[in-house]
């Protein structure tokens, strides 16, 4: 073998190792997320209202409310409440307008993602 098939073979080596420990790593965290999921979902049942103290920590039970703004803007349209409206830009509209080469002036480096499938 030569140095570069070496090489070669010592990196697929390292990143098998490194696959197989991020598969399993993700599994397990896969496993205790849906534990503590379970954990959380019985304490809440136990102490609905919440409880000032257990093993040192403050146990807070809420049950968050949201505002359905899609009822609200049904509910006040922009022809009878144009104040609740505003004019923005439309980033659909500029990537019909524009061809791909004009808009590469506006393009910025993202961050390196890694996706495992």
């Amino acid at each position: 073998m030569t140095t570069t098939a070496t090489a070669t073979a010592t990196v697929r080596e390292e990143a098998e190792t490194l696959m197989r420990t991020y598969l399993a790593l993700d599994e397990q965290a896969q496993a205790i997320e849906e534990q503590k999921a379970s954990i959380k979902t019985r304490l809440a049942d136990l102490y609905p209202q919440g409880c000032p103290d257990i093993a040192g920590k403050r146990l807070v039970v809420t049950t968050p409310r949201r505002i359905a703004w899609d009822k609200v803007a049904k509910d006040f349209p922009a022809s009878t409440h144009p104040e609740l409206y505003e004019q923005a830009f439309n980033q659909r509209a500029a990537k019909r307008l524009f061809s791909e080469a004009a808009l590469d002036a506006y393009r910025m480096p993202g961050k390196v993602t890694v996706t495992v499938r």
